[in-house]
């Protein structure tokens, strides 16, 4: 067999061009670097249907009677055949799309960002693999669900497209900044139907893979070509694989016999062949269009001169491949049905081959059953810079937090640092030229970390010490992961599994050991946090991950470690603490969570998934306020990272807890309670009362009065209790209100043993919050006294402070200077004699009685009093008439004392 080729015509300009064929029909579609789309009735026709879709078109594909292509606004574009009209957008980047399959399954599109996503259209779900780290070039998916990229960082890798893992990665092509000035695409192509092959050019080759175990099967070559191949592709049929050069040579091989086939290889003046295509309803005929924008096509015949397609005998053979999904280098292809002696693969099938409902049933339980699902490993997650964007970008975010943006310009003519903080009345915008390639940054107010370099260095600027430069060298090859830096600590995390600690002037404070691989640092203050692998596989893409929280209290560290909370199959996307110094995180799934260390327990506070519009949409966190209840993120439409160009706005959303039925007035309350009650919120006990009235009011209007009470019983807020009992009396529910009096005795005593504990060792109440003392550990007395200001002397008139006081003096008669600092520990001088105080002493200093346990005592009289008829309202406004008359009138106050209706005391 040979092929022929047709002349060359211009089709567009000078660039990157992609051929199609529609599907069914031998028409072409082209596009190009002018932004125009033709439709050619084959490549002698000089009046092709014309339409513009944009500056340029980066890539092409056709489906389903709908073209996609790859914009100058970094989308992929769906529009409608021969109209040219917008029909959506299939995937957003943040760079051009380079990259474009269309399937019956699969929905793929590389981009120069480093990116690939992937929609699969049975479960309406997109996937994104990231892994590369320079533009993608070309790609390709199985019908088995696999999907090969090559990429300009010299690899090609194959992807399992379910749990986004790497299969197989070959390495040694060349390496490439931008598409622009790639020399070769490396172009994957999978065996049709079944994808048992993988073939790939490198250099004068074409080789070809067996998918079963990923290792070379076949290797094609022609002597006949001078420059290297750039791009491949199996016939629909998979009996031919027909290649492009660099040189615009083209090349055809029989996969049955692996045979090139004779052709003229080169046209006059062609140039690269950045894409080609099969036409599916022939079978036999190839377009493509080269660098230079011209179009041309080739045409496979026999050795008559006939083409394929038009032979019954091969077009039999054609559909009967498709048809089982036979290889074309199996000997049963090209065997002879009329034939009596030759073995007949087919014959074979169909004579020993039964229909299902002619199995016996022993023989159908036994194909029935199952076999038990295998786990599926998934690949873990690499270490990344909370706030950085991905490193092969000309202009990316090194870091962006609460102070201030760190961006890395890196191109052919620049590669510099840019640092520019939020408030320019501390600190003023910073530009400097990297030297040392840093691609690692942490920011504080008092210090710029970078690191990153080969060889690595920890290189420190103290913003607060005249910008004066620090740097240290790692040990050996150890290598920096993760770097992060506050206001008093910079650490690094290794490839060694070592987290090195450095204060903000460069002193080395401590080395201490990772349990597993490093995936992320965040620090606040004189806290780190620093998240690892706790397994080293990923079941079911399921991150394992851990979280170690270290606190610096002078030269000694403590820490807590505990399991990091994930979204099912999802990957951690950013870290760090809130204003309050608490540790967050953020994952893929859009989950916000907040850990509250006297709980030791972690907190989903926002879903952010349910604050975008499209699937593909996406937050960039900035920072998480505790305080305010909010979280400042960047809407990220479309992508996963923000552009440096235009600059992105920073939106504020409010903090949820997922509820159940949020939307109801009832779970709004019950949501603004709990994170009250939890987080460290302004005004919070303000907020929480507010709150809790409003929950017991609608549980008052809906008649709970169950849970009215239970409510205010689970609060415990002893200044809660009148406001809900007098609430309570203005609806008529005097059974609660009683419920309410009987309730607040024992309140008050819970909030007085509560303050009594709070009270006890203040000096250790900070390292309780962060780290919960077991029920066995008993608080140990201090060992050195607290140094407290002695209290003012008692006197009448007014005292000067400037005064010498004669009455007392710091030093005792024991000779102990700070004795009279340690009354606020023991609760009386040392050098004095403590008395007990009798029962009548303790009685008359209790508390004064409040209101509702006065006016439970006191109801029947005061309903004596009353007229016969009134209402619990009158009632309640008669007593508090007479129990303020009580508590502001000595005599009436005597009086009723001499009455025999108790005791009442001055409230203050």
């Amino acid at each position: 067999m040979k092929f022929e080729r047709s002349l060359t015509r211009y089709g567009h300009g000078s660039g990157y061009t992609s051929v199609c064929y529609e599907t069914g029909t031998d028409n072409i579609i082209s596009s190009g670097s002018d932004g125009d789309i033709h439709v050619w009735k084959g490549v002698e026709d000089d009046d092709p249907i014309t339409g513009c879709a944009g500056e340029f078109i980066s890539c092409l594909a056709f489906y389903d009677d709908r073209i996609f292509v790859g914009t100058e606004l970094n989308v992929i574009q769906i529009l409608t055949h021969r109209d040219f009209d917008r029909d959506g957008t299939q995937f957003r980047f943040t760079a051009p799309a380079t990259a474009l399959r269309v399937t019956d399954k699969y929905v793929a599109a590389g981009s120069e960002d480093t990116t690939i996503k992937v929609t699969i259209k049975e479960k309406s779900e997109e996937v994104e693999l990231t892994g590369h780290s320079a533009p993608i070039l070309a790609l390709d998916v199985s019908p088995e669900g696999y999907l090969a990229s090559s990429s300009g960082d010299g690899t090609l890798r194959v992807w399992k497209i379910d749990d986004q893992s790497v299969v197989k990665t070959i390495e040694g092509f060349p390496l490439v900044k931008t598409i622009s000035l790639a020399e070769g695409f490396a172009n994957p192509s999978f065996y049709p139907k079944f994808g048992k092959y993988l073939a790939y050019p490198k250099g004068k080759e074409i080789i070809v893979l067996e998918s079963s175990n990923w290792t070379p099967k076949h290797v094609l070559k022609n002597d006949k070509i001078s420059g290297m191949f750039s791009i491949c592709s199996f016939s629909p049929c998979g009996k031919f694989i027909c290649a492009g050069s660099t040189t615009g040579e083209i090349s055809v091989w029989d996969f049955n016999t692996l045979e090139c086939l004779k052709g003229p290889t080169k046209g006059e003046n062609s140039d690269m062949i950045t894409s080609l295509d099969w036409c599916s309803s022939s079978g036999d005929q190839v377009v493509f269009a080269d660098k230079a924008g011209q179009i041309a096509c080739i045409t496979i015949k026999d050795n008559e001169g006939k083409r394929l397609a038009d032979v019954a005998e091969d077009r039999e053979n054609f559909l009967e491949m498709e048809a089982f999904g036979e290889s074309g280098t199996e000997s049963e292809d090209s065997e002879d049905e009329d034939n009596e002696n030759c073995i007949s693969l087919k014959r074979i099938k169909k004579a020993t081959l039964r229909p299902v409902e002619d199995i016996d049933e022993d023989v159908k339980s036994v194909i029935d059953i199952r076999k038990e699902p295998e786990v599926k490993l998934s690949p873990l997650q690499g270490p990344f810079q909370p706030g950085a964007t991905p490193e092969g970008l000309e202009h990316r975010y090194m870091a962006w937090n609460s102070v201030g943006i760190v961006r890395a310009h890196r191109t052919d003519t620049e590669n510099s640092i840019e640092v520019e903080f939020h408030d320019v009345v501390v600190h003023h915008a910073i530009h400097m030229n990297n030297f040392l390639g840093h691609t690692l940054a942490g920011l504080s107010e008092r210090v710029l970390a970078l690191s990153g370099c080969s060889p690595c260095k920890v290189v420190g600027i103290a913003l607060g010490a005249g910008s004066r430069e620090w740097s240290v060298s790692l040990p050996g090859c150890e290598e920096a992961l993760a770097l992060t830096a506050s206001d008093k600590l910079v650490a690094v995390a290794t490839d060694e599994r070592l987290l090195r600690i450095f204060t903000t002037l460069g002193t080395q404070r401590e080395v201490i050991s990772i349990p597993g691989a490093p995936v992320a640092l965040a620090s606040h203050s004189s806290r780190l946090l620093v998240i690892y692998h706790t397994t080293s596989t990923a079941l079911d893409a399921d991150q394992h991950l851990s979280m170690m929280l270290i606190d610096a209290f002078g030269l000694q560290l403590r820490s807590i470690d505990t399991r990091l909370p994930l979204s099912p199959k999802s990957r951690l996307f950013w870290c760090g603490f809130t204003d309050a110094g608490s540790p967050a995180t953020f994952d893929t799934a859009g989950m916000l969570r907040i850990f509250v260390r006297t709980a030791n327990l972690w907190y989903p506070v926002c879903d952010l998934s349910q604050h975008t519009n499209g699937a593909s949409d996406t937050y960039y966190i900035v920072e998480v306020s505790e305080e305010k209840q909010l979280v400042r993120a960047i809407l990220c439409r479309g992508i996963s990272y923000p552009l440096t160009s235009p600059h992105p706005v920073v939106m504020e959303i409010p903090l949820q807890i997922p509820l159940c039925e949020i939307e109801a007035e009832k779970s709004t309350w019950e949501d603004a309670l709990v994170r009250q009650a939890t987080f460290n919120v302004d005004n919070r006990e303000k907020l929480m009362r507010e709150t809790a009235i409003k929950l017991f009011a609608l549980a008052c209007r809906n008649e709970m009065e169950a849970r009215a009470s239970d409510l205010i019983e689970m609060i415990g807020c002893a200044q809660l209790v009148p406001l809900a009992a007098k609430y309570a009396n203005k609806l008529g529910r005097i059974h609660l209100a009683e419920k309410l009096g009987q309730m607040l005795p024992q309140i008050e005593e819970l909030e007085r043993e509560r303050e009594k504990e709070n009270r006890g060792y203040p000096e250790i109440e900070e390292t309780q919050n962060i780290f919960p003392m077991t029920p066995t550990q008993a608080p140990k007395t201090p060992s050195t006294p607290i140094v407290a200001p002695k209290p003012m002397l008692k006197g009448s008139g007014k005292r000067n402070p400037f005064r010498k006081s004669t009455t007392s003096s710091p030093v005792t008669s024991s000779g102990d200077p700070l004795s009279h600092l340690t009354e606020k520990i023991v609760g009386f001088p040392l050098n004095s004699s403590f008395t007990p105080k009798t029962d009548d002493e303790k009685s008359s200093e209790a508390p004064p009685k409040t209101f509702m346990v006065w006016f439970t005592e006191n109801r029947d009289e005061l309903q004596k009093e009353m007229p016969t008829e009134h209402t619990p309202a009158q009632l309640t406004s008669f007593a508090m008439k007479r129990y303020k008359a009580l508590v502001q009138t000595p005599t009436a106050k005597r009086k009723m004392d001499n009455d025999g209706a108790g005791p009442a005391k001055k409230v203050c």
